[in-house]
């Protein structure tokens, strides 16, 4: 049932004209471009605890 449904949105998406999801490519200028920060801080690209490279809001004073 589950994969009908699935199947039937699918469709109904192609035949509006709507991309599915996967294939729409979000960077970190076009994430940034619509999100709005709190004050004092930026959006952008940067490392987080982790050690990875994250993008999102960060404080200005983490500003490379």
């Amino acid at each position: 049932m589950k994969a009908r449904l699935s199947f039937a949105f699918a469709v109904l998406a192609l035949s509006l004209g709507l991309t599915p999801a996967a294939s729409v490519k979000i960077t970190c200028d076009s994430y940034c471009g619509v999100t709005h920060c709190l004050d004092g801080y930026t959006c952008g690209g940067y490392i987080n605890s982790s050690g990875q490279r994250v993008c999102g809001c960060y404080p200005d004073i983490f500003k490379p």
